[in-house]
């Protein structure tokens, strides 16, 4: 009897012996491609065909990056072709593995991806600005608006976006710290940004403790105020090397390894916040520390000659990590275009500060250049003149004396931070009530920062005291220090307003700790904002370096700044 063979047994049969023959024959290509990997770890350079030290030069690797991408194609069109060539073939002066080395934090970026559509598109002007140290206004540059890096930003950007309408701003002010920018960032940003790059971490001592931090905590007071400005603003940190970083190792001075620097510590806001961090340190650390002849330039002094600020060709690479994460950005939105949840998160408001309570200053005074002379009572004065003494295209303006006994006095109204008349509000209650109300006392407490000098040659030491309509303690500031530097530094004093109007004075002591006996002081800025206690304490008696560690923060809120409206949908 011949046996009947069932047509669907048969067919189940014959395919699940092919799936079979595919497994298997999957299973040999893994095995052989795993085999030749582990083989090739142990394989020399030249087994590789490779030149020694894997000797792949940089045009090479940028082939390979455009080859690829430009082989992706979206309904028949490739990535190159939909956003145009002008964008994806940018000439860099790093490789596509530095760059990816750059990006120690991106997030979800929906703040450029709403400027990077609009620079695509070409629907509204963008207003692109820059705040920082002398690095970012463009010293080591050879010429100044032309090749720094800030400004070759702006000439690349209307390279690669044809359409858009660009205003470049450079806010800059040389040697200061990011504390100077929490309380004068309204003079150095414009109210209608788009797009702000922020760099100080050059001008940032590395950070003595991770908590209750006051350099962090103005940072981040700093970082509040400009996300929350009108066109909510793309923020990018923009971060180089500390001081000493770039040192060579037989440097006069002492070389900073590569985690002595603040930027891991402020890359924590960035996280917290989603602000994208573009690290140079990243970028470049390998490659100048260990060079090799895969990294076309060598060292430190090849790109920063003076071992703080880039040449051009460092300008140029400094350039390059924030064209290749807008072109990253670019690329991202043709994979996954702007939606309203992007919208959404773009107009969430921010979370309570990283550090407890840290909110931003509501009412902040800023006074520096001219601003300076409306304030000093020229007919109590003497001794001090103002001067500038940089240059007309860089102007390093204040009040300077250089004898002892000289004494610069100043006029401060008070109702201008602590949001009404102090006066009227001193005379509301009897005087001796209010001297044993600390309720009142701390009502009527204000910030006051004395922005000065501070170098290694010739300088001197002031007192800083209250004369009338106002108390505080006597305060000696000095303005020498052994760093070969001269920067700009803060010193906070306390002062109770007993009327609407305060008088302070500045005088110079005969008393120096500079070993040529030199007695120079200079003023460059004043800054006020109202106090209120912390819930930790860091010393007076000693000035700041670098740092915010005299400035306090004002009143506390969780509103926006008052001139800040409520952004519409972009």
């Amino acid at each position: 009897m011949q046996a009947q063979v069932n047509p669907s047994s048969l067919i189940m049969l014959i395919q699940l012996t092919s799936i079979l023959v595919c497994i298997q024959s999957s299973l040999l290509i893994i095995l052989s491609s795993l085999s030749s990997a582990q083989g090739s770890l142990h394989m020399t350079a030249a087994e590789l065909d490779m030149p020694d030290h894997f000797r792949v030069s940089v045009q090479q690797e940028w082939n390979n990056y455009f080859s690829h991408l430009c082989a992706v194609s979206i309904s028949q069109q490739t990535i190159c072709d939909l956003l145009g060539p002008d964008l994806i073939y940018h000439a860099y002066e790093l490789s596509p593995t530095q760059l990816r080395r750059s990006l120690a934090f991106v997030g979800p970026n929906h703040r450029l991806r709403r400027v990077t559509r609009d620079l695509i598109s070409g629907s509204q002007m963008i207003h692109v600005g820059v705040i920082g140290t002398s690095i970012s206004w463009g010293t080591g540059a050879s010429e100044r608006g032309t090749t720094d890096w800030f400004s070759l930003i702006g000439s690349t950007l209307k390279q690669m976006f044809p359409k858009a309408d660009l205003e470049m701003h450079n806010g800059c002010f040389p040697g200061t710290p990011s504390s100077f920018a929490n309380m004068c960032h309204s003079k150095m940003v414009k109210p209608d940004v788009d797009l702000l790059f922020v760099e100080y971490i050059t001008n940032e001592f590395p950070l003595q403790s991770m908590f209750h931090n006051v350099k962090m905590e103005a940072y981040e007071r700093l970082l509040r105020k400009i996300l929350q400005r009108r066109r909510l603003p793309a923020v990018l940190l923009v971060q180089l090397p500390a001081r000493g970083q770039s040192f060579p190792s037989n440097y006069t001075e002492e070389k900073r390894l590569f985690h002595e620097s603040s930027e891991d510590q402020y890359g924590s806001m960035a996280q917290y916040y989603s602000v994208p961090w573009l690290s140079y340190r990243n970028a470049v650390w390998h490659d100048v520390e260990h060079p090799t002849p895969s990294h076309p330039h060598g060292n430190w002094e090849s790109i920063s000659p003076d071992h703080v600020h880039p040449n051009d060709l460092g300008h140029r690479m400094v350039k390059d990590l924030v064209v290749w994460l807008i072109t990253q950005t670019a690329i991202d939105l043709v994979l996954n275009p702007f939606s309203k949840m992007d919208g959404w998160y773009l107009h969430r408001p921010l979370p309570p500060p990283m550090h407890r309570d840290n909110y931003e200053e509501r009412l902040e005074m800023c006074l520096m250049d001219d601003e300076l002379k409306d304030v000093v009572k020229e007919a109590e004065s003497s001794g001090w003149s103002f001067v500038n003494e940089g240059t007309a295209l860089k102007p390093k303006t204040g009040y300077v004396s250089r004898a002892p006994g000289s004494k610069l006095v100043m006029e401060l109204r008070m109702g201008a931070v602590l949001g009404g008349d102090a006066q009227q509000q001193q005379q509301q209650q009897d005087e001796s009530a209010l001297s044993q109300s600390s309720n009142d006392i701390e009502s009527r407490r204000v910030s006051f920062m004395l922005s000065h000098l501070r170098s290694y040659d010739g300088m001197g030491m002031v007192r800083v005291s209250c004369e009338r309509g106002c108390n505080c303690s006597d305060t000696d500031i000095d303005a020498y220090h052994e760093q070969r530097s001269s920067t700009t530094f803060m010193q906070l004093i306390l002062v109770t307003a007993l009327s609407d109007t305060c008088i302070l004075s500045v005088t110079v002591l005969e008393a120096t700790q500079c070993p040529k006996s030199g007695h120079k002081f200079k003023v460059s800025a004043i800054m006020m904002n109202r106090a209120v206690a912390q819930g930790f304490a860091w010393p007076l008696d000693k000035p700041a370096q670098f740092v915010a560690k005299e400035i306090f923060t004002g009143e506390f809120g969780n509103q926006p700044v008052e001139d800040e409206a409520e952004p519409s949908q972009s």
